[in-house]
């Protein structure tokens, strides 16, 4: 079991978590307020999208007549048609708070809601028209802030008592909010079209904002009610998805995963939903109604929907996979160190040595071919040079921009007893240099996926795996020419070959 758990905070981006949720649904701060990380904090969390928000609008309009607290802002998330979700400003519900702050009186906002529909053809004229309505309410009031009998205003609605100047004063303020919308509606409505900066959901729980997603669309799917006749498959999708990804972090954690938040109900108390909530609930939704889910042939697993909505954390995921089974077996040499046998060797070890001259002129000639060997695959400009530990001691493996691997065994680390002049026994690693041994060549993935098997299991998969093979060597030196060809060709397998430079970049971080 691993010490640390895996959490979508920890490795999903704001984008991924957007692109896994429920679109067109309104969302405002008794939502987000759920997804904080701490206690309760929605007045925390309100005036921190009016000041964000309120800061954006700013920088693109320095004259903006409204104050922050004019708005209590809703958002919406939206499919952009290329599979990629954005979060946006509620358009209808932005402009309602702008009407609010327009006029003196309260409004029949139900009655409004049908003019400020974005799918209303004559949207921009029917919302100009209604600040126009509003502006000739302001400019009756001003004219009676003239009256000489009128001693001081007051606000029925709002039960608010004040002078005939101060009256004024706030009906000028508000005519000029209108004037300033009316001027610049194409560009404000422009901007509130437009995706907004992910970065204000920063102050939020990644794990809970998922949570709450996938319980939107429990209760709108219509399985709680099991009127499945009327479920949207939008929502059965969030709630498929989200199963798909507690499978993946159970999976990574070797132990349940486990988020929640709290909810109020309507006779006070606080309601508790779990992770294991949505996935019991939908559980039960396989099981009596298998038929009618398979209709919509969803994705299977979730390395198909991880590739699907996220896509680069997916990359990022599976570099870091790769590189720790190829780090179980090798470690990194820099790139700018000359190898030699001296220098890869983790086993401080040295040359053995021979009493006769024949013996030392046939070592001499072993270990002279080595070093060519060596020197050979060290002038190819491989990406990165890794030397083999453990039970891969002794090899040397190079990898290519085309994600070609090309790796070797040169020596055998050897341990012998010796005895000094004093007559003390110890012990010595000495590198025994091999012969006889194949070159073997592979894409990455398998490089790093068989360095955690043996030499045997690696020699009876390179007899079936087209994308593994074994190059001998061979007296008149042809194999460097079968080993040329490998490493300037197209690879082996179907790869992205801006993974190679990644792990190659992350493996030499690890130096």
């Amino acid at each position: 079991m691993k010490d640390e758990k895996i959490m979508l905070e920890d490795i999903f981006t704001w984008q991924d978590i957007i692109n896994f949720s429920l679109t067109n649904y309104d969302l405002n701060c008794n939502y987000l307020e759920k997804c904080y990380s701490k206690k309760n904090r929605i007045d925390f969390l309100r005036d921190h999208c009016r000041n964000f928000i309120g800061n954006k609008i700013r920088e693109e309009f320095p004259d903006f007549p409204f104050d922050d607290e004019c708005f209590d802002y809703h958002f919406h998330i939206e499919e952009d048609g290329n599979g990629k979700n954005n979060l946006y400003l509620n358009f209808s519900k932005f402009f309602m708070d702008i009407f609010t702050s327009c006029v003196n009186h309260k409004l029949d906002k139900q009655s409004l809601m049908p003019l400020l529909d974005i799918h209303n053809p004559t949207l921009k004229e029917d919302i100009i028209n209604q600040l126009k309505l509003y502006k000739n309410e302001l400019n009756n009031g001003i004219s009676r802030c003239g009256d000489k009998n009128m001693i001081m205003g007051y606000n029925i609605d709002f039960n608010i008592k004040i002078t005939k100047e101060e009256l004024k004063e706030s009906l000028l303020a508000k005519r000029k909010m209108i004037v300033w919308v009316i001027r610049h509606y194409d560009e404000l409505s422009h901007f509130i079209r437009e995706p907004l900066d992910l970065d204000i959901l920063n102050v939020l729980n990644k794990d809970k904002f998922l949570l709450v997603m996938a319980t939107l669309a429990l209760e709108k799917s219509g399985v709680l009610s099991g009127n499945i006749e009327k479920c949207r498959k939008d929502s059965i999708q969030v709630l498929h998805n989200y199963i798909l990804l507690l499978e993946y972090l159970n999976s990574e954690n070797d132990q349940k995963y486990h988020v929640s938040f709290s909810t109020p109900l309507k006779n006070g108390q606080l309601l508790l939903v779990t992770s294991d909530t949505i996935f019991s609930q939908y559980q039960k939704l396989c099981e009596k109604h298998k038929e009618w889910l398979d209709s919509y042939h969803f994705s299977t697993s979730y390395e198909e929907i991880l590739q699907n909505h996220a896509q680069e954390t997916w990359k990022k995921l599976q570099n870091e996979k790769l590189i720790r089974n190829i780090q179980v077996s090798w470690e990194m040499i820099p790139t700018s160190e000359n190898t030699s046998l001296y220098n890869y060797s983790k086993s401080n070890g040295t040359r053995i040595v021979a009493n006769s001259d024949k013996g030392k002129a046939n070592l001499k000639k072993a270990y002279d071919l080595v070093e060519k060997k060596i020197e050979y695959f060290s002038n190819t400009n491989p990406v990165c040079k890794l030397t083999g530990i453990n039970t891969f001691e002794g090899y040397l493996a190079y990898m290519y921009s085309n994600g070609v691997v090309v790796f070797e065994k040169f020596y055998r680390p050897k341990t012998v007893r010796t005895v000094d002049l004093d007559g003390n026994k110890a012990k010595k690693v000495i590198m025994v240099p091999v012969d006889g041994e194949a070159i073997y060549v592979m894409n990455f993935k398998n490089f790093a996926y068989y360095s955690k098997y043996t030499k045997p299991i690696l020699i009876q998969e390179s007899a079936h795996n087209p994308d593994i093979d074994r190059i001998n060597h061979t007296q008149n030196g042809s194999w460097k020419s079968k080993v040329d060809k490998v490493i300037h060709g197209p690879g082996y397998g179907n790869l992205d070959l801006e993974q190679v430079d990644e792990i190659a970049k992350q493996l030499a971080k690890r130096v």
